[in-house]
């Protein structure tokens, strides 16, 4: 999946976008003229919304992106927002850090790992899970072969559902939401402070046991929760628990705030910890 770096020029009027594109056509630079048109925040970053994927933007660029679109400009754009001049400045391979079931996959494994397995395979493809259970040799290929299916598509379907249950957010679409400025969103750190004063996200509250109660009692349960971690091993605990008293729209930030420092802000510090440092979300809510 490509990932692509966006900038853009902003404006309210469809006199100024053309006006500004009729400037970049005489090869006045971007950055000169979202300082001259722009009046969207990112103008003090010169018009650099960072990273993300295209089914992020508030609009289409009518055509396929590839690596070669690179440096392409396209607008005026019109939105319920105004007028928009988007410039590609960069394009990258993302490889998501979501496990992938393939044809090989263990139907053993596949079932620790995503125990929802055979009920959706039941009700999408009308598998019948064996009545002992699945042996060290069934993998979905063989599973699939027994019935008939193509095993494409149902890893495809199953690697889908599997992203749906996980509700995590990539860094790249967290950047997105927080470059569109939603009052609905709500950044929680669930590390200890010695973390978050090596790296944090701005805009974001730290959650501990002494301030738990005030923090979770002033968001609302209708607001988007997005849960920053290390490496987001401890945040599913605390989304489950949040989930369980009441907060409907709770995700958790995927790679944590390492994998947002690799892919969106390396100005930030990286650190390590231990593969289990003790440290649990019932440190917070008890």
């Amino acid at each position: 999946m490509l990932s692509i770096r966006v900038s853009q020029i902003l404006t309210s009027r469809e006199e100024d976008a053309l006006e500004a594109m009729k400037e970049l056509k005489n090869n006045v630079s971007f950055g000169a003229a979202v300082e001259n048109f722009s009046s969207c925040p990112s103008k003090k970053k010169e018009g650099d919304l960072g990273w993300g994927f295209e089914k992020n933007l508030p609009f289409q660029l009518g055509e396929k992106i590839t690596q070669e679109s690179k440096g392409k400009i396209f607008g005026p754009i019109p939105t319920e927002h105004g007028y928009h001049i988007v410039k590609i400045t960069d394009i990258r391979e993302e490889k998501s850090s979501i496990k992938l079931f393939t044809k090989d996959t263990p139907m053993v494994e596949l079932v620790d790992v995503f125990p929802d397995t055979n009920t959706l395979l039941f009700n999408q493809f009308h598998f019948i899970k064996p009545p002992k259970g699945y042996g060290p040799l069934d993998t979905l290929d063989s599973i699939c072969w027994s019935y008939g299916k193509e095993v494409e598509d149902v890893a495809q379907f199953l690697n889908a559902e599997y992203a749906k249950k996980r509700s995590v957010i990539t860094p790249e679409d967290l950047n997105y939401k927080i470059n569109e400025q939603s009052e609905r969103l709500v950044l929680l750190d669930i590390r200890e402070q010695w973390e978050c004063d090596i790296a944090k996200i701005e805009g974001s509250m730290h959650i501990t046991s002494e301030n738990n109660q005030e923090v979770v009692s002033n968001i609302g349960r209708g607001k988007e929760v997005v849960l920053i971690d290390w490496k987001e091993e401890r945040s599913p605990s605390f989304q489950k628990w949040m989930v369980a008293h009441g907060f409907l729209n709770v995700k958790t930030l995927e790679g944590g705030i390492d994998a947002w420092v690799e892919k969106v802000n390396p100005s930030l510090s990286r650190y390590t910890l231990d593969s289990d440092d003790g440290y649990r979300y019932e440190d917070i809510v008890n």
